[in-house]
């Protein structure tokens, strides 16, 4: 399960402008977007959010069988 508290979400002021840093604390992978748009902010951070998911959970990791049984 993939909680809310497992991300550490950094934005702040580089050289180049404003940045938005995602770090999946558990795995420490992260992923950075420098010079963000100040009206991007939300939607930055809401995909690199989606990236690390997508990446901590393939599709095809997750199967699903149904059959039926007796008794």
């Amino acid at each position: 399960m993939i909680r809310p508290s497992d991300f550490d979400i950094e934005i702040g002021q580089s050289d180049h402008g404003t940045f938005v840093r995602v770090t999946h604390i558990p795995t420490c992978n992260d992923r950075t977007v420098d010079s963000v748009a100040p009206g991007a902010v939300g939607k930055t951070r809401d995909a690199l959010l989606g990236e690390l998911r997508r990446v901590l959970f393939n599709p095809e990791d997750i199967r699903c069988d149904t059959g039926r049984s007796e008794g």
